[in-house]
């Protein structure tokens, strides 16, 4: 499916279509999509048009967590905020698919990441977030620090709600960053999905166990010869 151009949302524009509608486009679009079919013109115009209008709580997020962390007693210089697109249009379809969601209940259209050098400064993080959207609902949706999910993934995860629209705040430690952008960087060159577990077996095992390794690192375990080695072939992985 080939989106000829992403939607520009205008400051100040009007939702054109209630939530009702929003949510049928998209058991409309999760349908065809498991059919193979190519959703109707209107549901994929409705759906970039839904998309595009989390523009504005995109930009909230990301200016607001910079001032809410510039009030803590954090060095700033440890920590990145990164400014993640919205959720492309395939990524959208694919999870409506995959998790059976319903459009208007996706949390992570938008949203920011915020990387920090250990699990001290991702703690003053997290509370420096909560505060400062506490009357936006804020609500960690996904804390996997200590354990990790099926593919090891680690993180935290911090959703909040600004005007009927969801935003998602990604925290993780440098090493969880990295341990992300192996598998997005693996995912993005041979095409597979190990980001969502399907994938080689054996890929899959040693992610897992390279999560652990990089926990532990973070927990002050001395470093290995192995962990060192994989921890460069992971850099270079990313990085090339």
């Amino acid at each position: 499916m080939t989106w000829r151009a992403e939607r520009t949302w205008v400051t100040g524009e009007e939702f054109p279509y209630s939530i009702s509608q929003v949510r049928k486009a998209g058991d409309r679009i999760r349908r065809a999509a498991e059919r193979g079919e190519r959703p109707s013109d209107d549901d994929l115009y409705l759906l970039d048009v839904y998309r595009a209008s989390h523009t504005p709580i995109h930009r909230i997020v990301q200016s607001r967590l910079g001032v809410a962390v510039a009030r803590e007693t954090i060095n700033s210089a440890e920590i990145a905020i990164a400014g993640r697109p919205l959720k492309t249009h395939e990524a959208i379809i694919a999870k409506l698919v995959r998790e059976k969601s319903r459009l208007n209940r996706i949390q992570d259209i938008a949203g920011a990441r915020v990387v920090v050098t250990d699990i001290a400064a991702q703690e003053l993080v997290l509370q420096a977030t909560l505060d400062e959207f506490k009357a936006q609902g804020a609500a960690i949706t996904k804390d996997t620090r200590a354990a990790p999910d099926a593919l090891g993934y680690r993180g935290l995860h911090v959703v909040i709600e600004i005007d009927g629209r969801y935003a998602e705040i990604q925290i993780r430690t440098r090493l969880q960053g990295l341990w992300a952008q192996v598998v997005e960087k693996a995912d993005e060159r041979i095409g597979s999905d190990l980001k969502h577990g399907v994938g080689d077996p054996e890929t899959l095992n040693w992610l897992r166990a390279f999560s652990d390794r990089l926990q532990r690192v973070e927990q002050g375990e001395k470093i290995d010869w192995a962990t060192t080695l994989e921890a460069f072939l992971a850099l270079w992985i990313v990085k090339d």
